[in-house]
C-alpha cells in the first residue's frame, strides 16, 4: 500500500513537473513573441525613415580601396538613375563613380575610422548618368559603424546636393558685394 501511494504521489509530482515546465515553456515563447513583434516594429519604423526620406543616404562597406553598396534609400539610388535594388552589392566604380571620387570615399571612410566619429567633407561631382548635371556639390558625411560578416569596415553615409545652394549663393555674394561698394563709396 505504501508503493502504491509513493506511485500515485510521484506521478502527481511528475506531472505538475511537467506542468511547470510547459506553463514557463509557453511563456517565455510569449515574451519571445512579443520581442520579436517590438523588434519587427522597429524595423518597419527605420525603414519607413529610411526609404522615405528624401535626404541621399545608405551603408557601404569598405573593401581595400573600393567601396560596395550595401543599401541605399530610394534618394541616394535615384542620384545614380538607379533603385536601390540595382545597386546593392555593387562598387561604386560599377556603378560609374569616378576613380577620384571613390578615393575621396574611401580618404573619408578611414579618416571616420581614425576620429572615431562621422567626418564631413564636400566635393564637385561629375557628370555619370542622364539625371545628373555637370558638376554637382556634394556634401559627404561618412560614420564608422561597425565590422561586416566578411569582417569589413561598415559605414553609414549621407549626401547632400549641395548644388542650387551654392549656385544662388553666388549671384548672392555679387549683389551682397555691388551694395557695399554702393554704399562705401563717398559722395
Amino acid at each position: 500500500m505504501n508503493a502504491g501511494i509513493f506511485n500515485r504521489s510521484l506521478i502527481s509530482l511528475s506531472a505538475l513537473l511537467v506542468s511547470a515546465v510547459i506553463w514557463h515553456a509557453l511563456y517565455l515563447l510569449d515574451a519571445v513573441r512579443e520581442r520579436t513583434e517590438a523588434l519587427i516594429d522597429s524595423v518597419k519604423v527605420l525603414k519607413s525613415f529610411f526609404d522615405a526620406n528624401a535626404v541621399m543616404m545608405g551603408i557601404v562597406e569598405l573593401d581595400g580601396n573600393e567601396i560596395i553598396h550595401r543599401a541605399d534609400n530610394p534618394a541616394a539610388a535615384r542620384f545614380l538613375g538607379k533603385t536601390s535594388d540595382e545597386m546593392r552589392g555593387l562598387t561604386a566604380s560599377e556603378l560609374g563613380v569616378p576613380p577620384h571620387i571613390v578615393q575621396a570615399w574611401v580618404n573619408q571612410c578611414h579618416e571616420s575610422i581614425r576620429q572615431g566619429k562621422a567626418v564631413r567633407a564636400e566635393y564637385a561631382r561629375p557628370y555619370v548618368s542622364d539625371v545628373l548635371e555637370p558638376n554637382h556639390v556634394i556634401r559627404l558625411t561618412i560614420s564608422f559603424i561597425g565590422m561586416s560578416s566578411c569582417q569589413r569596415s561598415l559605414f553609414s553615409f549621407i549626401k547632400e546636393d549641395l548644388t542650387d545652394l551654392v549656385r544662388g549663393a553666388v549671384p548672392l555674394e555679387a549683389e551682397i558685394l555691388r551694395k557695399r561698394q554702393l554704399t562705401d563709396t563717398p559722395r
